[in-house]
């Protein structure tokens, strides 16, 4: 769910505020400035800005407006009492500011003494943009604050008129006479950009077919176009990246880590300012243009967007290499068909891409991805992470790529649940017969203490988490031409059916069962020093254990292999890996600080037993129809086991 913005919190506080009453006075605070966040003291809540033609920046809060330079220092507060300004603009040589309390858009000279003060239809006026006499107005609800209506107001004539392109979401000026729309869609995951002229009030066509490749899937919040780069500024829930007008790079600016709502972004002189409406924090950082100067590029093409790790990867990759730009391009709905695409029509010019279980098959199969052991600035990084890690990330003998996250698929127990049934924590080398044993124990032991709800673990009848483990062997066995006992299937498949039919597991829909009712819970493992984890049961004596290791590799075709093994190298290095905090400890050095004792010795175990994990939508589309018509009785574990076997020598292994 999203957070709601600014307009819906400020309708329980705004009202509590003094009345306005305007002074031209200055005065001055206490600003905390860091390098790359702002304070201002006294101000709890922050929520518009703007720049003027000097390259002040102009907050607006509820306790009033603060201006900054256009380094971030600060310069004064007009003390006017402007408290509960949502919106804030200016042009022609005044300022013009929406009262939140008055209901009034107070229109000031650049002294801060007030000139007039007009009604606008609100209800919560949140953006404003000035151009040749009008205001663009974007009016929202309190009902939908996450969208509203765009109108515009002539400031000579005072007439207002409605711009109807549908429900807004942002907007920014942007050439030719023209602005931004982002207008929310029908899928509630997108949104469209469109061009409005409002010239001639006529709305232009979409955006992303004059060429711009805004990142697919992600569900935007704002904009800002800088008319001195040509670039425009696009937010989603968590981060800022800066989309090129020339070509469909996007450059990562910020990563908010958390979702977020309520980012507004500026530019002035060489900072980028970012306002978080919904934290009340002012966020800044350099505004370096990419490739100024540059001689090389380096291409990335993930699937994962504004990545922490990628980011700060990319910013000592630069100043390292300041004659190299680093350009990234996302697709974080369909990667893989966008690699095979490129790769049929001889478009494929990325040096480096990102490798997760979706794509491990492919890009193994088809040799797309160098080996990285020729390079001895990466190799050294793996001497000092976990053991295990350099060999999940190798394949054929060939190190395939860096470790972007790691995640072992542990599972979380419930101990207090298990400690009332009188269960003791499985050891590491349980297997799933002990699984099987344990679920009947659950199951009779919570009947006796009159807890009827209660199982050993919620999960679908088609997907016996055994199956990853077994895919994982099939592959990676496959590879040194190794086979895999069809009998050891055989019986975990009677093992399952056994368990499903003796009901040891809940398999119904969630809603309105508690989900303190299980005993474990699987997943990918994340790290905690609260939770406890374990490792599922063991298949066989191999003790292979399935652990995603999403990774970035340098393409096979790329004609920059030693500057991308330099950027790897960097991003493999612990400076970026500790500093970001991403996902599960890679080195050995900050595992106790995220990790208890037990959980860092099971990821360990894990680790050092670990096999890759991987998905093939087509084949696992197969192996659910071959489940489900074993559960059905429609056939026998032998046949089951055979047909998956087949199903694997065929699409994984026989065709590409």
């Amino acid at each position: 769910m999203y957070k709601k913005c600014f307009c819906v919190f400020l309708i329980t506080v705004m009202f509590l505020m003094s009345s306005c009453s305007w002074q031209t006075s200055l005065k001055a605070v206490n600003i905390t400035n860091d390098g790359d966040n702002i304070s201002i003291e006294g101000f709890t809540g922050l929520f518009d800005m703007f720049s003027d033609s000097e390259g002040n920046v102009y907050v607006a809060g509820r306790e009033g407006v603060h201006v900054f330079d256009e380094t971030g220092s600060s310069k004064y507060t007009v003390s006017a009492k402007l408290d509960s300004c949502t919106a804030i603009a200016a042009g022609a040589d005044m300022i013009y500011a929406w009262h939140e309390k008055s209901k009034k858009l107070k229109i000031l000279d650049t002294d801060g003494k007030i000139k007039e003060e007009l009604d606008i239809p609100g209800p919560c006026v949140c953006r404003m943009e000035y151009s040749a006499g009008k205001l663009y107005i974007l009016v929202k609800d309190y009902k939908d604050d996450i969208t509203g209506r765009l109108i515009a107001y002539d400031l000579k004539q005072k007439a207002t008129e409605e711009i109807k392109v549908g429900k807004v979401r942002d907007f920014s000026l942007y050439k030719d006479n023209k602005m931004l729309v982002l207008i929310e869609d029908t899928d509630s995951l997108n949104n469209t950009v469109i061009l409005y002229d409002y010239n001639i009030n006529k709305p232009g066509e979409s955006f992303d077919k004059l060429g711009l490749k805004f990142i697919k899937n992600t569900h935007l919040i704002s904009m800002f176009y800088s008319n001195s780069e040509d670039v425009i500024y696009i937010t989603n829930h968590n981060c800022v990246n800066k989309q090129s007008i020339k070509d469909d790079y996007l450059e990562p600016v910020a990563n908010f880590g958390s979702i977020n709502s309520g980012i507004k972004v500026i530019v002035s002189g060489s900072k980028v300012f970012m306002l978080d409406t919904v934290e009340g924090k002012l966020h800044m950082t350099d505004n370096t243009v990419a490739g100024g100067k540059a001689k090389e590029t380096l291409k990335l093409f993930l699937s994962i967007d504004n990545n922490p790790q990628v980011i700060k990867a990319r910013e000592l990759f630069i100043k390292k290499h300041p004659d190299i730009d680093v350009k990234i391009n996302y697709d974080n709905s369909l990667y893989l068909d966008s690699i095979k695409k490129m790769l049929a029509s001889g478009n494929m010019d990325y040096d480096i891409v990102h490798m997760n279980r979706d794509e491990y098959v492919y890009f193994t199969k088809e040799n797309l991805l160098g080996d990285l052991s020729q390079y001895s600035i990466i190799k050294e990084r793996f001497k000092e992470m976990h053991t295990g890690i350099q060999e999940i990330c190798t394949y054929n003998k060939e190190l395939l790529g860096v470790p972007f996250v790691v995640a072992p698929m542990g599972w979380r127990v419930n101990e207090a649940l298990l400690k009332k049934l009188d269960i003791e924590i499985p050891q590491r080398a349980w297997t799933w017969e002990d699984f099987y044993d344990i679920a009947k124990k659950v199951r009779t032991n919570a009947l006796k203490k009159n807890m009827p709800d209660v199982y050993i673990m919620h999960i679908s009848t088609v997907s016996p988490p055994f199956l990853e483990q077994y895919k994982a062997l099939l592959y990676n066995n496959a590879l040194s031409g190794r086979m895999v006992s069809g009998n050891k299937l055989v019986n975990m498949l009677k093992i399952w059916k056994s368990i499903v039919k003796e009901e040891l597991i809940y398999n119904k829909d969630l809603q309105n069962h508690a989900k303190d009712n299980y005993a474990f819970s699987s997943g990918a493992m994340v790290p905690s020093k609260k939770d406890l984890y374990i490792n599922p049961p063991l298949l066989d004596e191999s003790n292979a254990l399935p652990v995603n290791a999403m990774q970035l590799g340098i393409y096979n075709g790329s004609k920059n292999k030693d500057i991308a093994a330099e950027f790897l190298s960097i991003f493999s290095s612990k400076e970026v890996q500790i500093s970001s905090g991403y996902g599960c400890p890679v080195y050995m050095d900050n595992s106790l600080d995220l990790m208890s004792k037990s959980n860092l010795d099971i990821y360990k175990y894990m680790l050092s037993n670990g096999v890759q994990w991987w998905d093939h939508s087509e084949f696992d589309n197969e192996c659910n129809t071959i489940l489900n018509d074993f559960f059905k009785g429609y056939s026998t574990a032998e046949q089951a086991a055979a047909d998956i076997h087949d199903s694997f020598n065929t699409i994984v292994m026989g065709s590409k």
